[in-house]
């Protein structure tokens, strides 16, 4: 189960490095820059970021 391996990792991190800061994300859905074409205003915007 994804969230009780997520909580022991948590809790086993916390133990042996108690004050570390952990960032968990979840993963980014990559969908909607597939409609983006290359050589599209969009595309041509979100690059230069």
């Amino acid at each position: 189960n994804y969230s009780h391996h997520m909580r022991m990792s948590l809790d086993i991190l916390y133990k042996e490095v108690p004050r570390a800061i952990v960032n968990v994300l979840e993963i980014l859905e990559i969908e909607g820059l597939r409609r983006i074409k290359s050589d599209s205003l969009g595309c041509k915007l979100i690059q230069k970021q």
